[in-house]
């Protein structure tokens, strides 16, 4: 259970009243929130600039009050803090937060997700801020959890994330002799003498578009350095909240099958796991579905918050379908039955202006609640609330297991062949969908997961064998377990060197076979396997 506060199916969602000007609106909001079964609001997502105007000046003035009115009503706080864009005067004032985007272009303040990772700056008053709320909040009744920043993502070429990188490898490997070897620089003379010598690997030296590198090595280590940066800057704030906070859960919302990130990492330092959820209208449902279950596989099992769903559409996607009557509950239900322990939307009243005017809200533009997607919503929230605790925690015990690796992904997508067809999470999907379509639960793994638990683990496009794994499978199966891998499986070690003697290299044994040769075939060319008798002879 996330929360004892509240013990069933949270229902709320995004809530941005600093965009809305009035007593008289925020207490209409709270009045229709009620009647859509509404308990829990997400406060303070983007409101850095509001809460510090200049470098000295906090001011929670606002937030207080809003805080206070919900609660007064029944509705608990999900608290952010606030740093996922920085203010306009830090920005002008401190240009080291702005990030070097691929093609080696200093940003200007504007979006968001536009702060580098190693700033100093952005790294001190991120801290600053989170402790700040920390200590305003941390006895607040109201608040049942915090949310760090928002939505992580993106990576920085600047000239501090170089320096970092650097260090980074320096921590890593020890030895320029040692990263050498790692990285095969060898090839095209890339051996280095001087830790100054590397570069990030951007398309003004290593890389290209769509993934393309020369040196997979090196842009392999980029994507787990900055992986590792936007984490340290999720740490520091979590830990600014711990030191006034002991037990409240802290989270931030992480995105499915993102591919940046390493949420395995990840997940070990976040208390609960909370994603955003947002399918097109072609997306399968088997596809929600996994990616539903990978959440759940981060920390082994445990309950999950569903941060963000929209009640109607999105404001970004080539067609903004509406979720046709009855969608929005129907994939809440498939949430739950998932694992999630939390319904909540983007967001809870639209906005009038700005790029997300056009994404659903619980409270339309037109301002009532006699709307469908009103409707809908109030129906969930009265469902939710009769379900009560019932569901908190319910779970079924999954004998099949598919791995899932976002290391093994990155070195798949930057492998300079076989194919440009070849798409990894498409790849692990196909394997889930047949397992979907036949009712059989799954759970999604990381390669740290324990294997005993499972009767079937399935590897699909396992291209990174890290070190021990090929024993660790060889135990299961040993013990009674079938393992399944697919096509460019154990090709590379870790740092994307091939394992010598015959393809699948370190899977040769487990999998009794070897392979000379790696084909791929132009897609309008077919092959076929022709078995003489049930032994392949």
């Amino acid at each position: 259970m996330i929360n004892r506060k509240l013990p069933k199916i949270w229902h709320g969602g995004d809530y941005n009243p600093e965009q809305w000007d009035g007593k008289e609106i925020w207490d209409e909001d709270v009045r229709m929130f009620k009647l859509a079964g509404i308990d829990v609001a997400t406060l303070n997502v983007f409101s850095w600039a509001l809460n510090q105007p200049d470098e000295e000046t906090y001011n929670f003035d606002w937030l207080d009050d809003k805080i206070n009115r919900l609660y007064e009503n029944g509705i608990y706080t999900c608290l952010a803090t606030s740093t996922a864009a920085h203010p306009a005067w830090m920005a002008k004032k401190y240009p080291d937060v702005l990030r070097v985007d691929f093609y080696g272009r200093k940003r200007k303040f504007g979006s968001r997700h536009n702060s580098c990772p190693n700033s100093p700056t952005y790294r001190e008053y991120s801290e600053k801020i989170a402790e700040k709320l920390a200590e305003r909040y941390k006895d607040h009744p109201a608040v049942l959890i915090w949310h760090v920043s928002n939505e992580y993502g993106g990576y920085c070429y600047c000239d501090n994330c170089q320096d970092a990188f650097r260090g980074w490898l320096s921590d890593k490997y020890g030895t320029l002799e040692k990263l050498n070897k790692a990285w095969n620089t060898g090839f095209w003379g890339h051996t280095f003498y001087e830790w100054d010598e590397i570069v990030a690997p951007n398309i003004l030296s290593e890389e290209r578009e769509n993934n393309e590198s020369d040196f997979q090595g090196i842009s392999l280590d980029y994507r787990r350095f900055q992986s590792d940066s936007l984490l340290d800057c999720y740490k520091l704030e979590y830990n600014a909240i711990r030191k006034h906070i002991a037990e409240t859960p802290i989270t931030t919302n992480l995105m499915g099958t993102y591919p940046m990130l390493d949420y395995f990492k990840w997940a070990k330092e976040m208390d609960v796991v909370s994603w955003d959820n947002y399918p097109a209208i072609d997306t399968p449902f088997s596809y929600t579905a996994m990616t539903h279950d990978l959440m759940r596989g981060l920390k082994s099992g445990q309950p999950f918050m569903l941060m963000e769903q929209t009640p109607s559409q999105q404001n970004w996607q080539p067609y903004n379908s509406l979720k046709r009557p009855g969608v929005m509950r129907l994939w809440s239900y498939q949430a739950i039955g998932r694992g999630a322990d939390t319904i909540l939307y983007f967001q809870l009243r639209r906005s009038v202006g700005a790029c997300e005017k056009y994404h659903g809200a619980v409270i339309e533009h037109v301002g009532h609640e006699n709307t469908r997607v009103f409707n809908e919503v109030a129906q969930l929230g009265q469902e939710l609330n009769q379900l009560g605790d019932t569901l908190l925690d319910a779970r079924v015990n999954a004998k099949v297991a598919i791995v899932f690796d976002w290391e093994n992904r990155w070195a798949t997508e930057l492998s300079s062949g076989p194919s440009v067809s070849l798409d990894y999470v498409n790849e692990v999907h196909k394997y889930y969908d047949a397992l979907y379509k036949l009712n059989v639960q799954v759970d999604m793994i990381g390669v740290e997961e324990e294997l005993s638990q499972y009767d079937v683990v399935i590897a699909p496009v396992l291209y990174m064998v890290k070190e021990g794994y090929a024993a660790k499978v060889e135990q299961f199966v040993q013990n009674g377990g079938t393992f399944l891998t697919t096509f460019f499986s154990g090709i590379v070690n870790e740092t994307d060197i091939v394992t010598l003697g015959g393809y699948p290299g370190e899977l040769r044994n487990v999998l009794g076979i070897w392979a000379e040769e790696i084909d791929a075939l132009h897609p309008d060319v077919t092959n076929q396997i022709v078995l003489k008798d049930a032994r392949g002879k």
